[in-house]
């Protein structure tokens, strides 16, 4: 192999790369390294990666001499070309090393025997299409829903997005643990069925990797992404498992209090400070002329917080968690004006904003038990 190619353009696919590297076991050598190979067809220098759980594949433009593949460790290679100030490489292969031209800069690292016939399989398979989303789409749903999404194993079904097609004419995109849920919907895009489990960090490496629109393949078990010229490919496996009905918790109470955001969250930031940001700790929250934040805790002492909101019903008192509380309303910080939608002490705390009515965002937070 002989190319020419922008060295920036080639640190970029590396770092996404690493991204699928990093996630491989340490006893999978075979995964630290990428496949640099030509591809014919589009006459571009190809990236891949695998951790036999994802496949990353970039392609970037590049002047080629002559074909040819080689594999060598992601990690050195990144570090190699990132030292240096050139703003082109020229990569030369051979059957043991590849060799770098970095104008000042000439080394060569090892490759693995055999290049391509040694790497893992890196094929994708032919998906059906699902939907596609613009970056800033998907960069809402990643902070409106990665939060919620469960990290434990006991409950599998909940250490994924959930993507649903609704019968509504909605995506669904729903995170959840066993506290919190974060409910998102775009407009669906094709009469096309599908549910699938997408799992939290492979959702994180599809939003780190990708910054062009993004179209979705699935099947049964696996799912793909990619842009629209194809220079980007990902697949993954899927959570097989089924995931719980919660439209239920969803539902929306009929008492309402509106209060500003900024305002809640510098009051639950107090109750946060006031116990040390104890995580287990609580907090009573009073719906009355006031919205009244009130923490207790005997080793810390105890506090109170009131802020204005509008709200015209019977006094309510409540439980809940205080970090909890604190991650949930910060996930509406910059937006004018949060709703707070509660029907009894013992039933969830739902909270949305108008800013959000377009993707019908609800977050869900569910209730503590206090005894003072």
């Amino acid at each position: 192999m002989e190319v020419t190619t922008n060295k920036v353009r080639l640190l970029e696919a590396l770092k996404n790369a690493l991204n699928i590297v990093k996630k491989a076991e340490k006893s999978n050598l075979i995964c630290k390294h990428v496949l640099i190979e030509v591809d014919a067809e589009s006459n571009k220098l190809v990236i891949s990666a695998t951790n036999f759980e994802e496949i990353y594949a970039e392609k970037i433009p590049a002047e080629i001499n002559q074909p040819g593949s080689s594999v060598v460790n992601a990690d050195k290679l990144f570090k190699i070309l990132k030292k240096s100030k050139s703003q082109t490489v020229c990569l030369f292969s051979d059957d043991n090393y590849l060799s770098l031209d970095l104008g000042k800069l000439k080394t060569k690292i090892a490759s693995l025997p055999g290049g391509k016939e040694t790497f893992p399989n890196c094929e994708f398979y032919n998906l059906l299409p699902a939907f596609s989303v613009d970056p800033d789409e998907m960069k809402l749903i990643f902070e409106k829903t990665f939060m919620f999404i469960g990290e434990n194993e006991a409950r599998k079904n909940l250490t994924g997005l959930h993507i649903k097609n609704l019968s509504s004419g909605k995506i669904r995109f729903q995170g959840a643990d066993a506290f919190r849920i974060a409910d998102f919907q775009l407009p669906a895009q094709n009469d096309y069925c599908f549910d699938f489990i997408l799992p939290k960090f492979h959702l994180q490496n599809i939003f780190k990797n990708f910054k062009d629109r993004m179209f979705f393949s699935i099947d049964r078990k696996s799912s793909g992404v990619e842009t629209e010229n194809q220079d980007q490919r990902y697949q993954c496996r899927l959570i097989e498992a089924e995931y719980p009905n919660l439209d239920r918790l969803l539902e929306t109470p009929h008492n309402l209090s509106t209060a500003s955001t900024d305002d809640i969250i510098e009051a639950v930031d107090m109750m946060e400070t006031l116990v040390d940001k104890d995580k287990n700790a609580v907090m009573k929250v009073t719906f009355n002329e006031t919205l009244t934040f009130e923490t207790q805790k005997t080793e810390f002492g105890d506090g109170s917080v009131s802020i204005d909101h509008d709200y015209f019903g019977e006094e309510m008192k409540m439980g809940s968690n205080i970090y909890f509380f604190n991650d949930v309303v910060k996930i509406f910080k910059g937006y004018d004006s949060l709703d707070l939608h509660f029907e009894k002490p013992e039933n969830a705390l739902v909270f949305t904003t108008k800013d959000l009515d377009q993707y019908n965002y609800k977050a869900v937070l569910m209730p503590a038990r206090i005894r003072w």
